[in-house]
């Protein structure tokens, strides 16, 4: 018997109500729930897609890992010492030295930090000649203390590729005239532009001219790592730093706070936009309130014929998740799709009206980006889930509560 009015009761309070309010908050609901969901996976996956730009461009010019010597731990062989064998992750490496420096031109004097490169080797590790505005890598040659400058350094010194600059270092020299620090005049030989905040503080030199302006033995020089994911940046550099002797720096040491602002927007967005759904959620109950209230004769017949307490609970729990999982699927399959096709989709919009998103001469990013994941995805689908289940159990259980001979009574 339970079965039965299990099923007849699904059928009559899914039926046409003669309650219009109620089936149009029903139909809100629907509606709320999907548009909820379609834009939070849209929202999350244009912000996935910021952070991935960002991280590109950082990866242009900064490699997965770098190592430094712990002063006083090494000794002349320690970078011998180390087996990239032992480390299968790590697909290329190169020598580099680095340090602070001021380079001076004009009227213009700027901190930058120094590192020396192999530009032969040093092009397996990061994709430094994509970058290049001006000049090559290979111009980088011993004895010519030539040096490569990011884009907004070179607009802040107001300099060109052929153009002299003087570079002081973190060093002084003693001279019968006195102790000054140590400078050496170095030609600019290119200029290039990763689209990150790199351009406005590195600069490179040939490693073996490295070593002679800092001064550098074999045991100084440190390495850059590339591995053969970002997902195994972690593990490689918790191993290196416990072998002892280095200092290891994933690519995102110096601007952990960035990329930790970055994650912290991304849960507030998703924060906010989740309160659509919370909303579509709240539309739900009110939806099935009515409909409790509409059908409350024939939850009384249903239960007077020997429909249990759980049966009624059952058929409005059923309806209820009915609303919530069709806007679920509408705006998760809608979203997506969105999310996966929204750069062609703004490109075309761009074309058809003449416009720029995103205007080329202000910023770095020309399109909109966005990468759709499986756990955002995930996600959102789990919390508007749970959300919908959560809302039904109010009705459902007031409607259990109706007392056959009262609801008929007031009939």
């Amino acid at each position: 018997m339970n079965s039965v009015a299990l099923r007849l009761g699904v059928r009559y309070a899914c039926g046409k109500q003669r309650s219009r309010f109620g089936g149009l908050v029903s139909a809100f609901a629907l509606a709320g729930m999907a548009v909820g969901v379609a834009a939070l996976i849209i929202v999350l996956a244009v912000m996935n897609g910021f952070e991935r730009e960002i991280a590109q461009r950082f990866l242009r010019v900064t490699p997965h890992l770098s190592l430094l010597p712990v002063a006083g731990d090494l000794g002349a062989t320690g970078a011998a010492d180390l087996d990239w064998a032992d480390y299968p992750q790590v697909r290329a490496w190169a020598p580099f030295l680095e340090s602070h420096a001021l380079l001076i031109g004009g009227r213009a004097q700027v901190p930058v930090r120094l590192q020396g490169i192999e530009p032969a080797l040093d092009a397996a590790v990061v994709d430094l000649p994509a970058t290049m505005l001006y000049g090559r890598p290979a111009e980088l040659q011993p004895g010519r203390f030539a040096l490569l400058l990011g884009a907004q350094l070179a607009r802040q010194l107001e300099v060109a590729p052929g153009e002299s600059l003087q570079l002081a270092l973190p060093q002084v020299q003693v001279t019968p005239a006195g102790i000054y620090p140590r400078q050496k005049t170095v030609t600019v030989a290119g200029v290039f532009q990763s689209g990150s905040q790199k351009d406005a503080e590195l600069a490179f030199v040939h490693f073996e001219d490295a070593r002679t302006l800092l001064r550098a033995g074999a045991a100084d020089n440190g390495w850059r790592l590339r591995l053969d994911s970002v997902d195994s940046v972690a593990a490689v550099g918790g191993r290196l730093a416990a072998q002892g002797g280095w200092q290891v720096y994933d690519w995102r040491a110096n601007y952990e706070s960035l990329f930790r602002a970055m994650r912290m927007e991304k849960v507030t967005v998703a924060v906010l936009l989740g309160v659509i759904i919370l909303v579509a959620a709240f539309n739900i109950v009110s939806g099935l309130v009515m409909i409790v209230a509409d059908k409350r004769a024939a939850m009384a017949v249903m239960c007077a014929l020997g429909a249990g307490r759980g049966t009624v609970v059952r058929i409005f729990m059923i309806q209820g998740l009915v609303l919530g999982v069709a806007g679920i699927v509408i705006g998760g399959v809608g979203g997506s799709l969105v999310a996966v096709y929204l750069p062609e989709m703004v490109a075309f919009f761009e074309a058809l009206f003449g416009g720029n998103v995103f205007d080329p001469q202000v910023f770095y990013v020309r399109s909109v980006p966005a990468e759709w994941r499986l756990g955002d995805f995930l996600r959102v689908v789990g919390a508007a889930l749970m959300l919908t289940f959560l809302a039904t159990l109010g009705p459902a259980w007031q409607a259990a509560q109706i007392v056959p001979s009262e609801a008929l009574d007031g009939k």
